[in-house]
């Protein structure tokens, strides 16, 4: 398997939308987008993640909302 970079996770935060929902952490993009420390903080805890294999069971939490998207709401093959 191929290492993370930390180029490779800092193009991918500088290409995220911003304005968009955050996660549980209530961190919007725009914090690493702006912020060098916050950034490195970052890099360094996903290839941490990333060579470790291993994810703390902190963050193993989340949150699945089924959304409503067209035709009727008893259509399962119509939620994402």
């Amino acid at each position: 398997m191929a290492s993370l970079t930390a180029a490779a996770v800092r193009e991918s935060v500088a290409v995220m939308e911003r304005k968009k929902a955050h996660g549980l952490d209530y961190i919007p993009i725009e914090i690493f987008q702006a912020s060098g420390t916050a950034l490195n903080s970052l890099v360094h805890l996903l290839i941490n993640i990333w060579d470790s294999k291993s994810l703390p069971i902190d963050m193993a939490v989340g949150t699945m909302l089924m959304m409503h998207k067209k035709g009727t709401e008893n259509d399962k093959g119509h939620t994402h």
